[in-house]
């Protein structure tokens, strides 16, 4: 008998680009990591919350991001944790993330981290920033969802229970 296993396994989601932002694009990339910073991130002593993707060099990496190294590993500064990580990408996909940071309002920032195949992967959104009248749309929006659910969860309880 053959049991068929989640080959996606999602580490890390950033819950604020929901609320702050509007995604334009999503891209899947890959991350080159160190060996202990594979250690580090399966442990689960990592942020990616306050990062966002710059491209230098025609070479697309991630600034910001933080992973704490495991109990036995020595490491020369603390440069090394906070340092930049590159994303493995193709030559289109940098030149597009490029061509959008370049507009005014638009920036690209880390989605999740998730393990796919054995390889740690990263989903960069391209994103604009809310304004607080879309913010406060959504949560109205959401609140009448709910509230729509609720009522109508309570009608049909009174014509098929009664």
């Amino acid at each position: 008998m053959f049991y068929v296993k989640d080959i996606n396994k999602t580490l890390f989601f950033n819950k604020k680009t929901i609320r702050n932002y509007f995604v334009k694009k999503k891209i899947e990339a890959g991350i080159v990591l160190n060996g202990w910073e594979i250690r580090s991130i399966r442990d689960s002593k990592f942020n990616f919350e306050n990062c966002f993707v710059s491209v230098k060099n025609s070479e697309a990496y991630i600034v910001g991001s933080v992973i704490v190294p495991v109990k036995g590993v020595l490491l020369d500064s603390q440069q090394e944790r906070s340092r930049m990580r590159k994303l493995l990408l193709n030559r289109k996909e940098i030149d597009l993330i490029s061509c959008e940071i370049e507009k005014v309002g638009y920036s690209a920032i880390i989605i999740s981290l998730y393990l796919k195949n054995n390889i740690y992967k990263v989903q960069i959104g391209i994103v604009k920033g809310k304004k607080k009248y879309d913010k406060r749309y959504e949560i109205r929006k959401l609140e009448w969802n709910n509230r729509r659910k609720k009522f109508l969860k309570n009608t049909l309880k009174k014509y098929f229970y009664s």
